[in-house]
This record gives structure tokens, sequence and C-alpha cells, in this order.
């Protein structure tokens, strides 16, 4: 029973940790070829960014519900709503990711003035929609798994940091504050085998690592 459960939370861990890693990488791209780069069209950079971030943000969802299972036992009701609210946070900004990857560069092709116009209205509104979403799911999921103790308290706060930076989740570098966080909960994970279990697989109280 322990076994099974070690090999599962590893396997967990990893897929934080190349999430983490595919966020990085993201990060690193935008602060070296994108951010305060002019441009006209949209470039060879654009489309490794835009496609590492939307395959990111897709196995993020994955860990999400890994993340979820493995705090199931212990998740009240602030810890499901949050879950929820972050789940249905980070289906949206896979979707504007999507759009980036996609749509914007089939726009800026047939009408480049696009891209030099200023968002408003509907846009604007769907845009505070996801990003609040993101955000306050992953806070609320930072302060369920501070309050359950089924991780060091450290990384808790980092994923609640990571929350509060998500409001800005697509600009560059913002992202990369949660990226660190589930990164941390990857490595924490992977090494699991040296950590306190119950008879159930179940975490013992670690609030004091």
């Amino acid at each position: 029973m322990l076994k099974t459960n070690r090999h599962k939370y590893s396997w967990l861990g990893g897929l934080l940790l190349l999430t983490s890693c595919c966020f990085i990488i993201s990060q690193i791209i935008g602060l070296t070829c994108i951010v305060n780069k002019e441009q006209t069209q949209i470039e060879m950079w654009d489309y490794i960014y835009t496609g590492i971030n939307l395959f990111s943000l897709f196995i993020l969802l994955i860990c999400l519900v890994g993340i979820f299972l493995l705090h199931l036992n212990r998740t009240g009701k602030l810890g499901i709503i949050g879950y929820l609210i972050a789940f249905a946070g980070t289906v949206l900004i896979a979707g504007d990711a999507w759009f980036e990857a996609f749509v914007v560069p089939f726009l800026s092709s047939v009408s480049p003035q696009i891209a030099h116009q200023d968002p408003s209205g509907s846009l604007i509104v769907g845009a505070l929609i996801s990003f609040s979403l993101f955000s306050i799911g992953w806070i609320t999921v930072g302060i369920s798994m501070y309050k359950s103790r089924i991780v060091p308290r450290y990384i808790s706060l980092m994923i609640i940091c990571g929350g509060v930076f998500g409001f800005k989740a697509l600009t560059i570098p913002y992202l990369g504050v949660l990226a660190i966080a589930i990164g941390l909960l990857g490595i924490w994970l992977y090494k699991l085998q040296s950590a306190k279990q119950n008879i159930d697989g179940q975490f013992y109280d670690v609030s004091s690592s």
C-alpha cells in the first residue's frame, strides 16, 4: 500500500517538476527574446513562448487534479471551493494561451493594426474574470494546504504567493512565482519515501518542515 502510494506521489512530483521547468523556460524566453522588443510581426520566439505556455498550462491542470486527490482526505469546504475556482481559472488562462498561440498570429497576418489597439469592452471583462479566478483559486488552494498541513508550510506560502502574482499570469515574468512553488512541491513529493506516512498512506502533520 505504501509502496504504491510512494510511486504515485513520485509520479505526480515528476509531473509538477516538468510543469515548473516548462514555465521557467517560457519566462526566460519571454525575458530575453520578447519583452521590450518592438516587432511588427510574429516571430519564431513568439511561437515557442506561447506554445510552451499552452503546453505547461495543460499539464498544470492534470497536476491540479493530482494535488486535489493528494489533499482529498483533509480538504474542507474552503479547499474544495478553492480547487474548483483554480481549475476554472486555469482552464480560462489556458484558453487565453491558446488564443495567443493560434489566433493572434492569424490576426497579425491579416490585420496588423489590431495589435496596436488597446483592449476594451468584452475583452477587458473576459480577461478580468479569467485572471481573477486563476489568482483567487490558487491563493485559496495554498491557504487550504497551509491549514491542512499536508505539505510543508513554506510550499503552501509559495503557492499563495504564486496565486497573488497569478493575477498577471501571462505577463512576463509573473507566472514564474507559481512555477517555483509547484517545482518545490514536485521536489518534495518526489522525495516522498523519506516522509512519514500512516497506515492509509496519508501524511502526518508536516507543519514543522
